[in-house]
């Protein structure tokens, strides 16, 4: 029997990001899917204009007939949420899951570039923490990471040290393993690479993933990474390759597809399945 994974996560009706950008990625790998958007929006928000949907009250509908119907998860993952009585909701639910067994992968979008995403209050940095004390694994930016860790926010980059300190801070607040994407890292030279910094609480170790960046800024690219990680991880793979896998595979699709990517859009995953 295929395994089931539910995606909590916003749906935009043009943007191939969160679910959308994470269906065909998982589809692909052979899972079968639930989705519970946490928003309906007309397109991905960059664009200054769109139109909402609030889905909290369905949220919690569904949920309860989807238990009266009987229906399991094998994994629960996690994206955007849209409020505080959502994040609340997402984590006695994943508290619930947990408690089963269910594997529970938790992307605090909350925070980027040093500080908190419009409408999310620190109170919602809170509820994250509760949240990653369920997560079997956590998937913060370089800001989530430092809001949940509760060290400073530093552009000028990371001794190696202080990017093993955060992983370990966020370990402690009950999360297995973390995965720090596009962390900071200053090299020996003064230079600041960036990496994907994790802690594998299989192996207690601590490793890097270093890429070479490439300069251009495409929606759902975190939403692809985590999906790729995601099937890596329940088909059986180490951390380590799942997290390497996951960065090689984003990294090719973005540079297939340099010239007709916009930035607000996302990735056309569907054609380039074979890199999967």
């Amino acid at each position: 029997m295929n395994k089931k994974i539910l995606l909590i996560n916003d749906f935009s009706g043009y943007g191939k990001v969160a679910v959308s950008a994470m269906t065909p990625v998982l589809v692909h790998r052979g899972f079968e899917l639930f989705s519970l958007p946490t928003m309906i929006v007309s397109n991905t928000l960059n664009y200054g204009k769109f139109a909402t949907i609030d889905t909290t009250s369905y949220m919690k509908e569904a949920v309860l007939v989807w238990n009266e119907l009987g229906f399991k998860f094998d994994a629960v993952s996690t994206g955007f949420i849209a409020n505080d009585e959502q994040a609340e909701f997402i984590a006695g639910l994943c508290r619930s899951e947990s408690e089963k067994g269910v594997k529970i992968f938790v992307d605090p979008i909350m925070a980027d570039n040093g500080k908190l995403y419009n409408s999310v209050s620190m109170h919602r940095v809170e509820i994250m923490k509760e949240l990653a004390s369920v997560a079997d694994y956590i998937v913060p930016n370089q800001t989530e990471a430092c809001l949940l860790s509760g060290l400073s926010y530093k552009e000028s980059g990371y001794e190696l040290s202080e990017i093993n300190e955060m992983l370990h801070a966020i370990h402690k607040l009950g999360a297995k393993s973390v995965i720090i994407t596009g962390a900071f890292i200053k090299s020996e030279n003064g230079e600041i690479k960036k990496a994907v910094a994790c802690y594998d609480h299989l192996n207690d170790e601590c490793f890097t993933v270093f890429f070479d960046e490439i300069p251009v800024k495409v929606n759902g690219t975190g939403d692809t990474f985590s999906a790729i990680m995601i099937a890596e991880l329940m088909c059986g793979s180490s951390l380590k390759d799942a997290v390497t896998k996951a960065t090689e595979s984003v990294r090719e699709l973005i540079v297939r597809n340099l010239d007709i990517i916009g930035e607000y859009n996302g990735l056309p995953i569907e054609k380039d399945l074979d890199i999967l």
